[in-house]
């Protein structure tokens, strides 16, 4: 026991010494009490967490933003952000739906119905809103791993088998997918696009996994590509689901 205390004791000097060499004055300290270590020696004999700072909770929400594969422009996307002053109601709907969906996550993210769709129109902020629920997540350390559609398909289809085994149990496992654009393009997936969306979906929802998905097909689309798929898109998007319909003159605003 003593031999662990020291050996504790060493790194934690050794972690403060390092430190010390980057570091020009005290006030260059994020945290002045652990001195950036993370642990505080309450007594000779008991090292803790430091509860003054949270440089651990910092480094690991950078970690999980790095992985989130989120561009530099979503990560500026936040619900101030997305103006709905002279938006249709459509899309102010939209957005209280995604903001309910934001504060209710916790306690819903273990439900089967833990998942949110924007469907509909392309323009009228689908995208943001869902970046603006992922940037939420991840700031409370949530990991958001983020595949756009058409491009991701487009990587995993010129990848090796190795590597589209790996993106696709990264998209199984991880604790939030962000799909982006699902089924975009052609009026009918191919078989590839099919089964790659069955391996995950399927996986997520018998899993209790959440989803934020983004798409312009109707639930009565998904359907109809694959009755089993859209009706478990639709089973775990019950309760946060937002349909945005309407011209594009008034739905897109990049027309506006």
């Amino acid at each position: 026991m003593a031999d662990r205390i020291e050996k504790l004791r060493a790194m934690t000097k050794h972690r403060m010494s390092e430190n010390s060499v980057t570091k020009n004055s005290q006030d260059s300290y994020k945290c002045q009490h652990c001195k950036d270590t993370g642990d505080i020696w309450v007594d000779t004999w008991t090292l803790r967490e430091c509860t003054y700072c949270n440089v651990k909770k910092i480094e690991d929400i950078q970690r999980k933003v790095k992985v989130a594969q989120i561009t530099d422009e979503f990560k500026n996307k936040t619900f101030g952000s997305f103006d709905v002053s002279d938006r249709p109601d459509a899309i102010k709907e939209a957005k209280r739906i995604a903001q309910a969906y934001a504060i209710a996550f916790e306690e819903i993210r273990g439900n089967k119905k833990n998942s949110i769709a924007l469907m509909g129109n392309p323009g009228s902020g689908k995208t943001h809103l869902l970046a603006a629920i992922a940037n939420n997540l991840l700031g409370k350390g949530v990991e958001v791993f983020y595949f756009p559609w058409v491009e991701g398909i487009k990587e995993l289809t010129n990848a090796s088998f190795e590597q589209k085994q790996e993106i696709i149990h990264r998209m199984q496992q991880c604790e939030v997918l962000f799909l982006d654009d699902l089924f975009k393009g052609r009026d009918k997936p191919t078989e590839f696009q099919f089964e790659t969306a069955w391996a995950v979906l399927n996986y997520r929802y018998l899993n209790n996994k959440p989803i934020l998905a983004s798409t312009e097909r109707s639930i009565s689309d998904l359907l109809d590509i694959d009755e089993a798929m859209g009706s478990r898109i639709a089973e775990v998007t019950k309760d946060y689901r937002a349909v945005i319909n309407g011209s594009r003159e008034d739905m897109n605003y990049r027309l506006q």
